[in-house]
């Protein structure tokens, strides 16, 4: 009882290390009965998003998009696609094309993602859980309305997930695939900037295109 309450009291004055001891328990349980791939991709989230966000900071909300904010919405990124445990391995791993089926059934991450985090309890009402909650449902979504999973379109965007998607974009680009090759941080901008990963406010691209340097060393360092 006295550890139970202990335990208790840890949670609720440290809500990022509350979400990641539940998720990892999660993990555990999904986990044991799949073999999962751990990489850099979360490291290279959490800078990237980083990077970008203190750009656009700089350039039009200083006063909101403060450096303890930043930090938040960089350490919510990297849980964005945990809902991907949850999709089927064959997908994931296909060396083809997906089929629409397959596609719909690999979209659903996100919804698994926000579930996932809504067993954290008593975090309900914290920022970070929030963060988090925002970030894995709706990194796909897009400002011209066309991403999922809600096909939410612009200010109803958080900039948090709006970030998060762009930078998703970014890293993954650059990262081996097994229905791709991995693309140069160059081609990967280029991609980006076509509007083949979708599209992103005027003000979030301005930022991108600005700090390019610093992403690649943010990408590299991982």
């Amino acid at each position: 009882e006295i550890n139970r309450k202990t335990k208790l009291a840890v949670f609720q004055n440290n809500e990022k290390l509350a979400v990641s001891h539940v998720l990892a328990d999660n993990f555990i349980e999904v986990l044991a009965n799949k073999e999962f791939l751990v990489g850099t991709h979360a490291a290279r989230m959490r800078g990237c998003v980083r990077v970008l966000l203190e750009k656009y900071a700089e350039l039009f909300d200083s006063s909101n998009l403060t450096k303890e904010k930043i930090e938040k919405i960089s350490e919510a990124s990297a849980l964005h696609d945990i809902g991907k445990i949850l999709v089927p391995q064959s997908l994931l791993l296909k060396a083809a094309s997906l089929d629409s089926d397959e596609f719909n059934a690999v979209k659903q991450h996100v919804v698994y993602g926000a579930n996932l985090l809504r067993g954290v309890p008593l975090l309900h009402q914290k920022e970070f859980y929030k963060l988090c909650l925002d970030i894995c449902r709706h990194h796909h979504e897009r400002w011209n309305g066309e991403g999922y999973p809600e096909g939410l379109k612009g200010e109803n965007i958080s900039l948090a997930a709006s970030a998060t998607g762009l930078i998703e974009s970014y890293v993954a680009l650059q990262e081996l695939r097994p229905y791709r090759k991995a693309y140069s941080a160059g081609e990967a901008y280029e991609i980006i900037e076509s509007l083949s990963c979708g599209t992103f406010s005027e003000e979030l691209m301005h930022a991108f295109s600005l700090c390019r340097s610093e992403l690649e060393d943010a990408f590299s360092l991982v």
